[in-house]
């Protein structure tokens, strides 16, 4: 039986980064193939909170836009469920939490602080020895398991491939693919048009990977 012959990009490790990346350039019509040594979304990215509220990234609000419209985009559920509540055990996690509460609130998001009383009645599973929390009418919740699945089918719909159970045993480096690569990032950021040509499978290999980069966690 023989196996696939190469793509553009090549995409080692089937977890909820590697299969974004690989949904979101496939989407823009790149050749991508995605290898694991093992399943599919079968080790950490399966088995995690499926949390999408990261407000002290830099791509916070992306993620905040793309979330709750990424069944529609994938075309398979993730059992988003928007809206969070952090409950902290001490006041040392208060104040933790107040932080990243702070930064989403200066982005423009909604957040309420519960004392212990308010976060027992919105979960009544929470014990006497919380101190408070937070409701925020922002992120929410993904199923990981049911993600990383999403991805993977809704990769092979635009023509994405994933090889399954295969180990990779090393790399082979050129000059060019070193070059080539700083060329892919620095344009993912922004700046490469302004220090090297680009062509149209840069500029939509940038798009993916930005976007790719508010999803995959």
């Amino acid at each position: 039986m023989s196996g696939p012959n190469g793509a553009s990009v090549v995409i080692v490790g089937g977890g909820a980064t590697g299969l974004s990346a690989g949904w979101w350039l496939a989407r823009e019509g790149i050749d991508v193939l995605v290898i694991d040594k093992g399943i599919v979304g079968w080790e950490a990215s399966g088995r995690n909170g499926g949390g999408c509220t990261h407000p002290f990234s830099p791509l916070f609000k992306e993620e905040q836009r793309l979330w709750p419209m990424m069944d529609e985009l994938l075309g398979y559920p993730t059992e988003f469920r928007p809206r969070r509540i952090r409950i902290a055990m001490d006041e040392e996690q208060m104040r933790r939490y107040g932080r990243a509460r702070q930064h989403a609130v200066r982005q423009g998001f909604v957040s309420e602080p519960l004392d212990a009383r308010q976060v027992r009645e919105l979960v009544p599973l929470a014990g006497d020895n919380i101190a408070g929390g937070y409701l925020h009418n922002f992120g929410g919740h993904a199923n990981p398991q049911r993600t990383v699945q999403a991805y993977a089918w809704a990769m092979q719909d635009h023509g994405g491939r994933v090889l399954q159970h295969t180990t990779v045993q090393g790399f082979i480096t050129t000059a060019d693919d070193v070059y080539r690569r700083m060329t892919e990032v620095l344009e993912t950021y922004g700046r490469s048009d302004r220090l090297y040509p680009t062509t149209e499978e840069h500029r939509r290999l940038s798009r993916a990977l930005r976007e790719s980069a508010t999803t995959s966690r």
